[in-house]
């Protein structure tokens, strides 16, 4: 008898310490977002190594550009693609107003927007499904967004911050 309910027990712990680990990963992501938007927003904007008709910016060597016209650039790598729109020219004053001005259904599981020096910055994280959240970074009216797992949150909001931070428009 015991027997039979060793195995249910287990799985029944195992699921409920993955569940756990969920969760407290999605902290972990959120907590280091917030770290990355207060490094990049104290950051001076990167060396542009890309131009075309409109703007130049940092477009990092694994990423190729699969469109591009005035306002939109859209680069991919393998696994994600990234949108950079260069006319969000949006004046936001707190968080309600940008995520109004962005379309934001619903409370996002991350949302920072800061002004300093003449410089406005902003960080949206969002879940869009369970394993899928959508990441937009804006800065000085250039805005990124990509669709990212869990995992890679961070680092593409990283990533998106380095490249609208070093925008020129033309």
């Amino acid at each position: 008898m015991l027997l039979k309910k060793g195995p249910g027990l287990l799985v029944a712990a195992s699921l409920l310490f993955a569940f756990a680990a969920c969760s407290v990963s999605e902290e972990a992501v959120m907590t280091s977002a917030d770290d990355t938007f207060e490094a990049k927003m104290k950051a001076d904007p990167g060396e542009t190594n890309y131009e075309n008709d409109y703007l130049s910016i940092y477009k990092p060597g694994h990423l190729s550009v699969e469109d591009e016209d005035l306002y939109n650039l859209v680069l991919s790598d393998d696994d994600t693609t990234y949108l950079i729109f260069s006319g969000d020219a949006g004046e936001f004053e707190n968080e309600e107003e940008l995520l109004e001005a962005q379309r934001i259904q619903g409370e996002p599981d991350y949302v920072q927007l800061h002004h300093e020096n003449g410089n406005r910055g902003y960080l949206i994280i969002q879940e869009m499904d369970e394993v899928e959240y959508q990441v937009i970074a804006g800065y000085n009216g250039v805005k990124g967004t990509a669709i990212s797992t869990l995992g890679d949150v961070n680092e593409d909001a990283e990533l998106l911050f380095e490249m609208v931070q070093s925008v020129q428009t033309k």
